[in-house]
């Protein structure tokens, strides 16, 4: 923690690795990640563990506090690649040099299809040791028991729901869901709580839907909408999920407020991504906050490409850039003036936007789609234009060309 001002600000790291669907080559509904349990590592650029040891993790200038994984560890209940893919989270937070994991359990994390014990759905993961999804014994036991638990840290509360707690047969496995029983034990719970830490809530199934074709709405997290509010009226500060592979930071309003909701996308399911466009990612949130405001977040992305190993960010929407943000409550509008006045100030043509964030931070905290209405508001109101680097990302502003001045000339 940094004393500015004599009030407090904490800021943490989290690395962000889901739906593995790690499983043997032989499993019956056949081959759906790049990471099977008897695949060999060499050549690293084959191996999305290997590669990501090698291509990635000396890519970090910083410290990394946390590793989390949203869940669908293994595919289709394969015993071995729960216990394969557990070992290969647990493998890349020694390499950082992590303080702890912590992981939520997945659909395909269970046998809800009843496969393997007739039952006992959960008998798996529960059986499969390994401080599995977390170090304590106790909170495994609550995080069974009640199908949540709450892991604190001196930084951070890191809210563990198990969106699949429900989940006894294959009818009842077709969406998550958490009931109004555990959201309002969970609001009862931080109301409790006299500080100031960064709150993060972390659950498989998602609480919103996403602009995929053919989207299903039943299979959105059920009671979300309840649940969504229940954080915000208890200050969270951002909903981690997994589940869809569908890569994402979007807004939840409510009351005035709102919650920043990161899809994590899929590390190596094979399944649905590239005939839509997306590539298997890996995340890096540092989230920081002052006292009891709301916090604000970076989000690094690396991509996987089969054959190429991993890489920073470069796929393009709907894929999320190589950084973004979340966190910033200027309005646009204001920012847009905010930029135009320096851009006057400077008398340059351009302006980088480096510079920019020094001058103007909340840009630093913008989510893509609030990027976008930045960089159309600029131009319908001001004419300047954002120009982007070969990586994607914004590289400076300058004034629109308009070819009318020429002919003018």
């Amino acid at each position: 923690m940094n004393a500015k001002n004599s009030v407090e600000s904490t800021s943490i790291n989290i690395a962000i690795i889901s739906d593995l669907h790690c499983h043997h080559s032989s499993h019956p509904l056949g081959i759906n990640s790049h990471l099977l349990t008897d695949s060999l590592r060499n050549p690293a650029a084959e191996h999305p563990i290997q590669s990501f040891i090698e291509q990635v993790i000396p890519d970090f200038k910083e410290n990394i506090d946390y590793l989390f994984c949203p869940g669908d560890i293994t595919n289709g209940t394969d015993p071995q690649g729960l216990i394969s893919g557990w070992d290969f989270i647990n493998e890349i937070a020694h390499e950082m040099s992590t303080k702890d994991v912590i992981a939520t359990i997945g659909n395909h994390d269970i046998d809800s299809r009843q496969q393997i014990s007739k039952d006992e759905v959960f008998r798996v993961p529960k059986k499969i040791g390994k401080s599995y999804p977390f170090k304590s014994k106790e909170l495994r036991d609550e995080y069974w028991a009640n199908g949540y638990c709450f892991v604190e840290f001196p930084d951070v509360r890191v809210l563990v729901i198990n969106s699949c707690h429900f989940h006894r047969s294959k009818d009842t496995a077709v969406q998550g869901k958490v009931d109004k029983a555990q959201i309002e034990e969970i609001k009862k719970y931080v109301e409790k709580r006299e500080d100031s830490k960064i709150q993060v809530a972390l659950c498989h199934h998602h609480p919103m839907e996403y602009p995929l074709p053919n989207p299903q709405a039943e299979d959105v997290l059920e009671n979300s909408a309840d649940l969504l509010k229940g954080l915000i009226e208890s200050n969270f500060d951002v909903f981690v999920h997994g589940h869809k592979h569908y890569p994402s930071l979007e807004y939840h309003p409510c009351g005035g407020k709102r919650i920043p909701i990161l899809s994590s996308g899929s590390f190596s399911a094979k399944s649905g991504l590239m005939m839509h466009g997306m590539f298997n990612s890996f995340h890096m949130m540092t989230i920081t906050k002052t006292g009891n405001n709301q916090a604000v977040g970076k989000i690094r992305t690396w991509e996987y490409l089969e054959g190429n190993g991993w890489r920073r960010a470069n796929g393009g929407p709907p894929n999320l850039p190589s950084y973004t943000g979340f966190g910033s409550n200027k309005n646009i509008k204001d920012i847009c003036l905010e930029i135009n006045q320096l851009y006057q100030s400077k008398n340059s043509v351009e302006i980088r936007w480096d510079k920019i964030e020094v001058e103007i931070p909340e840009v630093q905290y913008l989510t893509p789609k609030e990027l976008v209405d930045l960089e159309k508001t600029l131009d319908d109101i001001y004419e300047l234009e954002v120009n982007y680097s070969k990586e994607r990302l914004p590289s400076k502003i300058g004034k629109k060309y308009n070819p009318n001045e020429d002919e003018n000339r």
